[in-house]
């Protein structure tokens, strides 16, 4: 790891360098970390899960084998506890970037919808659009200590919905605001956050605003269960 940047109280940005399996370069590309050695956890038995997350893919570089990786310090788990105290200098180990999002026609109108999990991905999304692509932004968070500069080399202002700490609610006022969100018809959609929530989106999308399936995309990035409820 080469760099850090605390981006807000519960968000922190590391960059990393040979990155030598970057294929995808895409917005929204995305690669498993690990937080121990992967050949010596196969060397015993597991207990429990794989210390292995998947996370989204801020920015990448093959020229210099660099990319970047937000975590939000949501105060347990393997990736938020070593995000927390984490320094230059340290290990992490990486698979491959895949995917992406290839996004809308020049002069379309794009709507990105996401919680903190998804900012990573609406800023890289809305930096590699053409610059006549109009952007409306729907940011959910838990407070207002999360709202930040999503970009600083595109323009966005989000609207910015407060779930508060209970992850239960995740989603509920991004559903809640779609209901009466108005955009314009052939607008495209990029939908991010937890899954079951999303699913939920999914239908306001097709449904109140008609949108048909080649211009949405949906991306879960973490699921809450009744066992652990952060769980990513």
């Amino acid at each position: 790891m080469t760099a850090t940047e605390r981006l807000a109280p519960r968000a922190v940005r590391c960059q990393f360098s040979d990155m030598t399996l970057i294929r995808s370069t895409l917005p929204a590309a995305y690669l498993s970390l690990w937080f121990e050695d992967p050949d010596a956890v196969t060397d015993r038995a597991r207990s429990g899960r794989s210390p292995k997350r998947t996370f989204t893919v801020r920015y990448g570089s093959r020229v210099d084998d660099t990319l970047a990786v937000d975590f939000v310090l949501h105060g347990s788990g393997p990736a938020s506890t070593w995000a927390e105290h984490a320094v230059v200098g340290e290990t992490i180990w990486a698979g491959e970037t895949r995917s992406g999002y290839e996004g809308p026609p020049p002069g379309s109108h794009l709507v990105l919808v996401g919680d903190d999990t998804a900012l990573p991905a609406i800023g890289a999304i809305a930096e590699s659009v053409s610059d006549d692509v109009r952007i409306t932004t729907v940011a959910e968070v838990v407070d207002g200590l999360d709202e930040r500069v999503i970009s600083h080399t595109r323009r966005l202002d989000p609207i910015w919905l407060h779930r508060g700490e209970d992850p239960g609610n995740a989603g509920a006022p991004t559903i809640n605001l779609l209901e009466t969100l108005v955009v314009p018809d052939g607008a495209y959609w990029w939908v991010g956050g937890e899954r079951d929530a999303i699913l939920s989106m999914r239908d306001l999308v097709v449904g109140t605003h008609g949108v048909s399936p080649e211009r949405f995309s949906l991306n879960a990035h973490w699921r809450l269960i009744a066992t652990d409820p952060r769980r990513r």
